[in-house]
């Protein structure tokens, strides 16, 4: 990875002039001065104020695919159109995916990717972004088309890049935590970042689900507060660090407390999905030893907020996208030597 993260307006503008193919996060401020170019862009928290040597405020992070990349194009997306992606990605490349935080176009990609299975080899993966989300000082969470200066609230920005032929992009998920099979699970009735009610199904005790499937939709399900019986059931869950996961497709998901204020509803930073199985996350033993492994050949890292293992440099996220939406995660582009150009 490159070793320079942050750099100023007058810097990315000479940049995107020349053409490099750039994933931006900063200000939504800042980030309006920029050319058009190759590059998507998304808000993100305040950076920290550093200056270079002509005195210019270093306010954008940037991430430079240039070296990689042959050719590309950005499309935006809505809610009705997510199937267009797949469509749209390069045989041999990689896509980044921008959506903005909280957002509908945000929650519905979420149910989504956990209904429609992907079909294209080629990764799709990208971040959620956001500023600031949960404070006082939150801003309304954009994402930008850098290729027509376009600043959008309720769409997902996707650049989709071509690689050289003798190049192959591959990602991985790092995620630190695993389902407690030891605890019960939860189902709920909407797809909501705001966890309310929920239907409780005891460790290892699968009946109640059954019974609820074979009555169908007049199923009388007793439902709970969530908060209100893990306070009272298991008070020694602290959600500030502890997730709620759900197995999908053999991979496990994760979704992290955003708000965990007393007297409050508990806001999630990835939604909840109907149908799905939630548990109580725990720590996965030996996670840490999983981002030494292939570390040489990442080139772009995304990085949740509260991410227990943060790598400097990365994409700080309020979500990770990889196929699906994560959180607490780390998800890590890696370009490799095309296998079959190896042994020539």
């Amino acid at each position: 990875m490159q070793q320079r993260v942050y750099y100023s307006v007058r810097e990315v503008t000479e940049l995107i002039c020349n053409e490099h193919i750039l994933i931006l996060t900063g200000s939504d401020e800042v980030l309006a001065l920029l050319p058009t170019g190759n590059w998507i862009g998304g808000i993100a928290d305040k950076i920290p104020l550093q200056y270079n040597d002509a005195g210019e405020a270093l306010c954008i992070q940037v991430n430079d695919l240039s070296e990689w990349v042959r050719s590309v194009h950005i499309n935006s997306y809505q809610s009705f159109n997510f199937e267009s992606i797949e469509r749209d990605v390069y045989p041999n490349g990689f896509s980044i995916i921008a959506i903005p935080a909280f957002s509908s176009v945000h929650l519905n990609y979420g149910v989504y990717t956990t209904t429609v299975p992907q079909h294209v080899e080629t990764p799709i993966i990208g971040w959620v972004a956001g500023s600031e989300c949960g404070k006082e000082d939150m801003r309304e969470s954009v994402v930008i088309d850098g290729s027509t200066g376009e600043f959008y609230p309720e769409r997902a920005v996707v650049l989709h890049c071509a690689l050289h032929d003798d190049l192959k992009a591959w990602f991985d998920v790092l995620n630190p935590f695993e389902p407690d099979l030891q605890r019960p699970h939860f189902k709920f009735a909407a797809a909501s970042f705001n966890v309310k009610l929920c239907t409780v199904i005891p460790p290892q005790n699968t009946a109640k689900e059954r019974a609820h499937y074979l009555e169908g939709e007049n199923a009388l399900v007793e439902q709970v507060n969530f908060r209100q019986y893990m306070a009272t059931n298991h008070p020694e869950i602290d959600f500030h660090n502890t997730p709620l996961t759900t197995t999908l497709r053999g991979e496990i998901l994760t979704s992290a407390f955003l708000d965990t204020s007393p007297g409050r509803s508990l806001i999630l930073a990835a939604p909840v999905v109907p149908g799905l199985s939630y548990y109580v996350g725990k720590p996965r033993p030996y996670a840490e030893k999983q981002y030494l492994a292939h570390a040489n050949s990442a080139v772009l890292q995304i990085n949740c907020q509260y991410s227990p293992f943060f790598v400097p440099g990365a994409i700080k996220s309020y979500g990770e996208v990889a196929r699906y939406l994560y959180n607490l995660s780390t998800i890590r582009l890696h370009i490799s030597r095309a296998l079959q150009t190896i042994f020539l």
